[in-house]
């Protein structure tokens, strides 16, 4: 039986730019991912952030390839 992924927090964002750039590193490198939140900011911008959500065995590999990543405006960063 496999076992349920455990997604935890790497970043909040206001900012969709971000989270496109960031999407397309997480792609590239074959990361496991999923954005809380990321739809509902086009209905009701600046409510809740969207949360990018790594999984935890990936975690430390993430941050490692987001070390230089500066958030544009009404982004929080990596947490």
């Amino acid at each position: 039986m496999l076992e349920p992924i455990q997604f935890v927090p790497l970043l909040k964002t206001f900012n969709s730019g971000d989270i496109a750039f960031i999407k397309s590193i997480l792609d590239a490198h074959d990361i496991v991912y999923h954005i809380e939140g990321e739809n509902f900011m086009q209905v009701r911008p600046l409510v809740a952030p969207a949360r990018v959500m790594i999984a935890r065995n990936q975690l430390e590999e993430t941050r490692a390839l987001l070390k230089d990543f500066k958030s544009g405006i009404f982004g929080f960063g990596i947490e």
